[in-house]
């Protein structure tokens, strides 16, 4: 929550920063004008990178990084039988037509495994 807050100062900094700009740029001082537009403008630049590489970071903070491991499964009928039986004792109350809340669809209609499909 701390990074998506501070990511939002650096995003109202930029505003900030290039509202100053503009209202540098229409002073009637030449020196004033085109310094402090320039410097304003420079330094939303400069946040805005920050900005971008703060949502970079964030990004790469909130990714998997463990690698999917690929998984075989011989299915023996013991694997299938055993299934069936974790399936019936915790998905049956939600996934079964007759149980208190009902679903729709049967668990064994849904998987190829438990039906005999396989």
């Amino acid at each position: 929550m701390l990074h998506v807050i501070g990511f939002v100062l650096l995003l109202a900094t930029v505003a900030l920063l290039s509202w100053a700009s503009r209202r540098a740029w229409r002073h009637t001082n030449r020196v004033r004008k085109w310094g402090g537009a320039g410097l304003a403008a420079l330094l939303a630049t400069a946040v805005a990178f920050v900005s971008v590489l703060t949502l970079a970071g964030l990004v790469q903070l909130h990714t998997r990084r463990a690698p999917v491991p690929a998984l075989k499964v011989a299915g023996t009928p013991d694997q299938i039988q055993r299934g069936q039986a974790l399936v019936t004792s915790y998905c049956d109350a939600c996934h079964s037509t007759t149980g208190p809340l009902t679903g729709g669809e049967g668990i064994g209609a849904i998987s190829p495994c438990l039906s005999g499909r396989l």
